[in-house]
């Protein structure tokens, strides 16, 4: 196998003579990243708030395919608090201008090797490295003068490919002589989504309030405790909405290894990643 040859960015070109443009990729956690929920009309339908504090994602495998073969890709992996606010991790200069029908990145996990952008403390970074860990989050929930705190490690390794636009377009297109702006868009509303088989899923909360330590922490392991179809209250009665129905988590056709809340957050967790706002993906777990 040749080496490959990176210089800042490995550039696989439609042809030498054509013209080319730049690509500006940023990653966001849009705004309930640093406001948290609720953010506009996003929010709980059980009446909870929450704030993040610490919301680190390592993303790699970044790249650009034509339907013609060709290629362009980003160097390495980077992480990135998305806390913090959103940063533009890669610049990709003398792109073939013209439609790149495929974009396609990572959601794998960290590895020294991860460039930082920004600010992300070293000691999350150190865990997330030895955990083996693509997202950290921590964060706080009220309600009611209830308190709940999560830190949660995911250990996802999604490849996010053939993305579209926010408006349904395929991939991005780099015009000639210009910049043009991509952004990988995490949406973090689906760890608290109550189904996997509708667009429309509800956020809840109260299922993974009920299984908190005495101390108020939410576990992911915790959360096995929840049956998917039996879910109880903190007092072990059966959980039930404002309208007194229970309140039921819909796999929908997906296969977990068990039907508990933790499975089922984790199976949401693979679908967080989008392209340019509201782009959907087709999402592949690498194993």
């Amino acid at each position: 196998m040749k080496k490959k040859l990176w210089l800042g960015w490995l550039m696989l070109l439609a042809g030498c003579g054509g013209e080319t443009g730049t690509l500006d990729v940023s990653i966001s956690g849009e705004e309930a990243a640093t406001m948290g929920y609720p953010v506009g009309d996003i929010g709980f339908v059980d009446g909870w708030s929450l704030q993040f504090s610490t919301l680190v994602v390592n993303v790699g495998g970044f790249e650009l395919r034509g339907e013609d073969g060709e290629s362009v890709a980003a160097d390495g992996d980077v992480m990135i608090d998305l806390h913090q606010g959103d940063a533009v991790v890669h610049r990709l200069e003398a792109v073939g201008a013209r439609r790149w029908d495929d974009v396609r990145y990572e959601l794998r996990p960290a590895t020294g090797g991860s460039r930082v952008v920004g600010v992300v403390d070293e000691a999350v970074r150190r865990r997330m490295i030895d955990s083996g860990w693509s997202v950290y989050i921590e964060a706080t929930a009220e309600k009611g003068g209830v308190t709940r705190t999560l830190a949660w490690g995911l250990d996802q390794h999604v490849l996010s490919r053939e993305c579209v636009a926010g408006d349904g377009t395929l991939g991005v297109v780099v015009p000639a002589g210009a910049i043009a702006d991509g952004q990988i868009t995490f949406h973090w509303d689906h760890l608290f989504f109550d189904s996997l088989a509708l667009d429309d899923a509800d956020m809840r909360f109260d299922a993974m309030s009920a299984v908190a330590d005495p101390e108020g922490a939410v576990t992911l392991e915790a959360l096995n405790g929840q049956r998917l179809a039996d879910l109880r209250d903190a007092d072990g009665a059966p959980l039930v909405d404002d309208e007194g129905a229970p309140v039921v988590y819909d796999p929908g056709s997906e296969p977990l290894p068990e039907p508990t809340l933790r499975y089922h957050v984790l199976a949401v967790a693979t679908t967080i990643g989008h392209w340019n706002g509201e782009g959907h993906c087709h999402y592949d777990v690498v194993p």
